[in-house]
């Protein structure tokens, strides 16, 4: 089972849907999550019509800020939407007993409070969860300063604040392959989408793999999770987060 999580900062081009056909029959996609889409009400709804996926979840843009979009294929396991806000979507993937699982999208606003109230609906679910658990999407912040190359200095209280709440949430990060920065924008570099999960989701899915593909034109990178990959390349460096 493959995911394509991709923050393309709008959905609006003509190309977009053909793209978006082209990479989740290239890449076998059978969830799809596009964030920071920019577009609502019956904009979107067309735009997603053109995708070919089954099904889909969304939370509106407000006016051209944000916006996220889960799509996935019927033959997919059945999905229960557990909540929404307007920078989260959790799901719950229902196998057996014994696999179900919980996926969340997320895309953090750039502003500082507004990253915070993202935070605590983490800690909040987390809670509230006994299953496995995986995130994934643009966190808007780096972790460490190595994560950065140009632009502003790093925020170091900020990157401590999203640390803690990994932590608190007992996460790790899978790891990744491909280019090592997630967003390019002229010198600045930055690794601002990651995939975090339980370490009860690693053993459910032990040889789950995250590879960065660099999409033409657009400055960010979209994040290819593979659960069960059919061959190697994707390195599993996954680890506990220490400030």
């Amino acid at each position: 089972m493959n995911c394509l999580v991709w923050n393309c900062r709008g959905a609006i081009g003509h190309n977009f849907p053909s793209l978006i056909r082209d990479y989740t029959r290239i890449y076998h996609i059978d969830f799809l999550a596009i964030l920071e889409t920019c577009i609502n009400g019956n904009a979107d709804e067309k735009v997603i019509k053109k995708f070919g996926m089954d099904n889909c979840v969304r939370v509106d843009a407000i006016g051209f800020s944000g916006g996220i979009w889960h799509l996935w294929r019927s033959n997919c396991p059945p999905i229960t939407v557990i909540s929404t806000s307007h920078h989260c979507i959790h799901l719950k993937i229902n196998g057996n007993s014994s696999s179900a699982c919980c996926l969340s999208i997320v895309y953090a606003s750039p502003q500082l409070r507004h990253k915070e109230n993202t935070r605590e609906e983490l800690r909040h679910l987390k809670d509230s969860l006994n299953i496995p658990w995986c995130i994934a999407g643009d966190f808007n912040i780096v972790l460490f300063g190595h994560e950065k190359i140009d632009g502003a200095p790093v925020n170091q209280s900020s990157c401590n604040a999203f640390l803690n709440c990994i932590n608190d949430c007992k996460l790790v990060d899978l790891g990744c392959s491909g280019p090592e920065f997630t967003c390019s924008r002229g010198n600045l570099r930055e690794r601002l989408d990651r995939v975090l999960i339980s370490t009860s989701w690693k053993t459910l899915f032990p040889n789950s793999s995250v590879t960065h593909l660099s999409i033409s034109l657009y400055d960010h990178c979209g994040l290819w999770l593979r659960l069960r990959p059919n061959h190697h390349g994707a390195r599993n460096n996954f680890k506990f987060l220490c400030p």
